[in-house]
């Protein structure tokens, strides 16, 4: 097999106010035309940067300094100019972003978005260009058409939304995906199905696929190779045939959580939560997509209730209505026995305080433009008096194992593991009554998950405030939550 990509003494750097800091240090490695290349490795450890330095996008900031060479088909990309890159990227290279929210406009229909990719880089009738659309969609397990034609992406759930943006990486029959935790938002049977696909385009297209992800079982199925990194730098390569001495974190649930007492004060309450959509499906008929079907329940003070299901049940459809983003068709939300609904949590910003969600891609809950430690000052000089915020500070970076160098970056110069635990504090800062927790230990590696809900269940048991997990995650469902529910996926219904 010839090598596609052979990359060379690769280092990457970063300025800051304390000089230089290395992120990746002096890595080599090849991928061959046909290749699948797992890289794996702790959060913040460079697998990210490492990837979309071969895409090019290390260039766009600024404080990023990149030495080595990178070679694709031969030719060397570190000297490419604007015009050079603008030919290959999204056509012979393309990325799928850990979130996928990131690389879709809100402001577009998805599919508009999806024909866009193609026509950029194929002269294709509009008939054909719908019609590989549709067959993307299609092999990528979006059977719902009609609503993925006329749905914005705030309409799709996490896992529909990634699957769409794996079908704008796929459009135009790559020579090299590089996929960034493609799975880490989907529940496992998405998850194998979008793999499958993935898969089958490195087979039978001649492709290669760059896989980064903390999944070591995941890589181990798929990958020809995989790569280590710890620190920036590569630990080993592991070829298939010395996969078993592969050393990877495993989990132990290390406790079964105990129910909380029967006295308990109940601090959220729903009662027949109704959610549906209205989707346009041509001029004579539309389709009522009914997404949440009388979803009741209630959590206790010091209770974390798990909320489970396959991508499109709904999950963070309920996650959005209970803090207030979204508006239910129908139903009843109590928090401490007092009705709410999001207009009131809109105009009484104490109310709005206790109740706190926090996201699944915790880069789009952190202001681009400010560091971290600027976003935790303005929580915390909200709530204390300014004397002890600085040590209040200290302490919260301690919790998360988060350096005073990291604290002092904006959210786009970290890793996504470190802007997760970064939002995830900033909400805790608040000590509110009922918090969410959106699929938000998704996008870390499995040590830094455990680390995480070990410190999330020590917290709510000293501050015994209540809580939603909603995960695809059965493991972390189970070590984190005294009980759970399901969600279904419901049908469409004509009209």
């Amino acid at each position: 097999m010839d090598n596609l990509v052979h990359v060379t003494n690769l280092s990457i750097t970063q300025s800051n106010d304390e000089g230089l800091k290395t992120l990746v240090e002096h890595i080599s490695f090849d991928i061959k035309k046909d290749e699948i290349i797992g890289v794996s490795g702790t959060s913040g450890s460079g697998k990210s940067i490492t990837g979309r330095s071969l895409m090019g996008l290390l260039t766009l900031a600024g404080s990023l300094n990149q030495s080595g060479s990178i070679r694709f088909d031969n030719r060397e990309t570190t000297t490419f100019t604007t015009r050079e890159w603008q030919k290959i990227r999204g056509k012979d290279i393309t990325i799928i972003f850990q979130h996928p929210h990131a690389a879709l406009n809100p402001l577009r229909k998805c599919f508009d978005q999806l024909t866009e990719v193609i026509s950029q880089h194929q002269k294709l009738s509009a008939s054909a260009t719908q019609k590989l659309a549709n067959d993307l969609l299609s092999k990528a397990g979006l059977q719902e058409l009609s609503h993925i034609h006329d749905a914005y992406p705030h309409q799709l759930s996490g896992g529909q939304a990634q699957r769409l943006a794996i079908c704008m990486a796929m459009a135009n029959s790559p020579r090299l995906i590089i996929a960034d935790e493609p799975t880490s938002s989907l529940d496992p049977s998405t998850s194998t199905q979008v793999l499958d696909v993935l898969t089958r385009l490195v087979q039978h297209e001649g492709c290669a696929l760059l896989l980064i992800s903390h999944d070591m079982e995941v890589m181990k199925r798929i990958a020809n190779r995989i790569i280590i990194i710890e620190k920036g730098r590569i630990q080993r390569t592991y070829d298939k045939k010395n996969f078993d001495q592969l050393l990877f974190h495993t989990s132990q649930l290390e406790y079964v959580r105990k129910p909380v007492s029967e006295d308990a004060q109940i601090v959220f309450k729903c009662d027949n939560i109704y959610k549906s959509f209205h989707i346009s499906n041509g001029l004579l008929s539309k389709q009522h997509k009914l997404v949440l079907n009388g979803i009741s329940f209630c959590v206790k003070a010091g209770e974390m209730l798990g909320i489970t299901g396959p991508s499109g049940s709904g999950k963070s459809t309920l996650a959005a209505i209970i803090a207030g983003l979204e508006k239910p068709d129908s139903g009843i939300m109590m928090l401490d026995g007092k009705k709410y609904n999001a207009e009131i949590l809109h105009t009484e910003s104490q109310l709005r305080k206790t109740i706190q969600l926090v996201l699944q891609d915790g880069l789009s809950s952190l202001h681009p433009y400010k560091t971290i430690r600027q976003q935790w000052e303005e929580v915390l000089r909200s709530l204390a008096d300014n004397n002890s915020v600085e040590h209040d500070i200290t302490q919260w970076a301690k919790i998360a194992d988060l350096e005073s160098d990291i604290i002092n970056k904006r959210p786009s110069q970290i890793s996504g593991g470190q802007a997760q635990r970064a939002a995830l504090i900033r909400h805790l800062m608040n000590h509110p009554k009922l918090i969410i927790f959106d699929e938000s230990l998704s996008a870390l590696d499995h040590m830094t998950q455990d680390l995480l809900a070990d410190f999330i269940v020590r917290l709510q048991e000293r501050t015994n405030f209540a809580g939603i997990f909603i995960s695809h995650d059965q493991r972390l469902i189970e070590k984190m939550c005294h009980r759970y529910i399901s969600l279904p996926v419901l049908l469409n219904v004509e009209s």
